[in-house]
């Protein structure tokens, strides 16, 4: 197909495929604020649909500043899942640290996309 492999896009893409589903259609979440269909719950969600948007379409066009865009939403969309799992149900929480993890890796990927365009990455 001629375009650049992005595997943690695509990674980042199924999660946040994934919390959008389990958020909106199921209404269950980690943790007690997101569950139910709670207005917290669809709004990350609909939040998870959009990062999954931009990564998929920036993809399918070859769109890099779709993609950049995309991992940024999912930096923000992770920060404040831990965030919000850390408040309700406390920091002893794997899944929360795991979304800690998934910030600073869309973080880098941002990053590297980022200054990749500006040519300041070497090979």
């Amino acid at each position: 197909m001629g375009r650049q492999i992005r595997p943690y896009a695509f990674g980042v893409a199924y999660l946040c495929a994934l919390i959008f589903i389990f958020n909106v259609f199921v209404g269950e979440g980690i943790g007690t604020l997101f569950d139910d269909q709670s207005m917290l719950g669809l709004t990350f969600g609909m939040t998870a649909f959009m990062c999954f948007i931009f990564l998929v379409t920036g993809w399918w066009i070859r769109s890099d500043k779709l993609m950049r865009w995309g991992l940024l939403l999912s930096c923000g969309l992770f920060s404040a899942r831990a965030a919000f799992i850390f408040l309700d149900i406390g920091l002893a929480q794997l899944p929360g640290w795991i979304s800690i993890g998934i910030v600073l890796m869309s973080g880098g990927a941002w990053l590297l996309e980022r200054d990749a365009n500006r040519g300041r990455v070497s090979e």
